[in-house]
Order: C-alpha cells, then structure tokens, then sequence
C-alpha cells in the first residue's frame, strides 16, 4: 500500500517560507505523484514561483493523467513547460517578478514504475533497508565541479558556491528537465526534499534516520530529518515528502 507524508518547515533564519509541495494519491492506491519546489528570487518573488510551480504541474497531471497513462515522460516534461510558461511570461510582463523562478523535482509512481523529472538542486532519494540512492543528479556549478574532479560531494556540499543553479523553471523561456525511470519495490522509499535539507545532511546520515526509525511511520521519519537539520543549523527553507510503497 502506497503512502506519502509532506513537511516543509520555514528553518531557524528565514522569515519566509519560499519552499512549496503538492501531493496526490489515487483512491485505487496505484497511482501517486508528489512535486517539490524552492523558489528563487527577491521579495516574495521566490515563494509566489515555487507556489505556481507545484500548483500548476499537480493542476496539469489532475487533467491529463488519463490522455497520459501510456507516456509519462511526456506528462512530466509538459506539465513543467506549462508551468515555466505561466512564471516565464509573469515575470517578463511585470518587473517587480523579473528574475523569479524555482527548482522543482516531481515523482510518480504508477504500479511498480517509478518516474521522476527535476531542474535544479532539489532532489530524488531512492531508500530500502540496504542502501541510499541519489536519483537526480543536481543541476548546480559545484555539481559541474565534481563532476571534473575539483571538487569532492563533501568538499561541494560546504563550498560557497553551493546554492548557484544552472538550471531552474522560469528563467527562460524553454527548459529541459531531466527524467527517468526505474521499477520500484515493496517497502522501498521515495524522498524528495529541498537543498536546507541536503546542505546539512549527507546521504549516510539520512539513510541513518530513515534505518533507525523505519517503524515509526513517515511523519516521525520527516520530523527526524527536519529537526536535525534545523539543529546544525537551519539557514533554508526546508522541505520533505516521503512516498513508501
């Protein structure tokens, strides 16, 4: 049986919260899709894009899942140009949203079939009992860096370049996601969270967390990966949804 648990949480800096997340689950329990965002931007700029990000893609997949079922990886990548649309052409009309946009990272399962699409640095986690799995690789200059070899994941993790993305939705006026898709298991566990997440917890410690309280259920497993990085320091928004097949 599928379940999900979304948290976002404002962090202990912020005097906003410019993260966003929407969720659906089928009444069949067959079908369910989560969608993360972290808006960037000045002002209230990066909340309102990161809003209609999620807002918009949840509103596209509600349409359009049907005409879809047999080509998810088209689904994903228009429902993200529909929605890069509505924030590319907002900021453009009006100059106090110039600049605005969001990473997004978006999951669906449907059966046994996992697809996931993202632009930025939030990310996609694949967890089991065994192991941790990062699914996305992040669209960001220290990703580049490691890429190469200047830089290490630790050494990217605390350069000062970290929150620089090369790619984002909104900025202009096309996007290529990246997509993927793989077949997913009983019991395993799909995460996507925002950078104040990752900025603060490696993969050993989240697989760490989700291992230790893995019957506890999924809210005390968010509230666990929230709280402790709010503990080491909290600076971003963070954001966590959890799917568990």
């Amino acid at each position: 049986m599928i379940k999900i648990y979304n948290k976002t949480d404002i962090g202990m800096v912020r005097t906003e919260n410019q993260d966003s997340f929407k969720s659906y689950l089928s009444n069949s329990n067959q079908v369910a899709w989560t969608i993360v965002c972290d808006g960037i931007g000045g002002g209230r700029c990066g909340e309102i894009a990161s809003k209609i990000a999620s807002e918009s893609v949840f509103e596209y997949f509600m349409a359009n899942f049907e005409k879809y079922r047999n080509n998810i990886k088209d689904l994903h990548i228009d429902s993200i140009r529909f929605a890069n649309e509505k924030i590319y052409e907002l900021s453009k009309n009006d100059r106090y949203f110039l600049g605005m946009g969001t990473t997004i990272v978006i999951a669906i399962i449907h059966e046994k079939d996992l697809y996931i699409s993202h632009l930025g640095d939030s990310r996609a986690y694949l967890i089991d009992d065994f192991e941790i799995k990062q699914l996305t690789t992040d669209h960001s200059v220290v990703q580049e860096l490691v890429n190469i070899g200047k830089l290490t994941k630790h050494q990217a993790r605390n350069n000062c370049r970290k929150n620089i993305i090369t790619k984002a939705l909104g900025i202009n006026k096309d996007v290529s996601p990246d997509f993927l898709e793989i077949k997913v298991e009983e019991d395993n566990n799909i995460m996507l969270c925002t950078d104040g997440l990752t900025n603060y917890l490696d993969d050993n410690i989240i697989f760490e967390i989700f291992l230790k309280n893995k019957n506890n259920g999924l809210k005390f497993i968010a509230y666990e990966l929230i709280n402790t990085a709010k503990n080491l320091g909290g600076n971003d928004n963070i954001t966590v949804s959890i799917i568990k097949i």
